[in-house]
């Protein structure tokens, strides 16, 4: 949650117009969004190579997870 306050904070202070925080889902972070969700604009999952270090190989972990 440290990175969360800290990229609020810096996104706050530089803003000059309306903005958002979007997580994105990983296949290891699973168990922390829940406890994060109220914070996020909404949560992203790359399916694909376009975002390599966030590609989810399957969703299996995923479809565990309540919100």
């Amino acid at each position: 949650m440290k990175f969360l306050h800290g990229s609020n904070s810096k996104a706050a202070a530089g803003a000059r117009c309306d903005y958002a925080i979007y997580f994105g889902a990983t296949s290891d972070n699973y168990a922390v969004i829940p406890e994060m969700a109220a914070k996020a604009a909404g949560l992203k999952m790359y399916l694909n190579e376009t975002f390599n270090t966030l590609r989810l190989k399957d969703l299996t972990e995923w479809i565990k997870v309540e919100l």
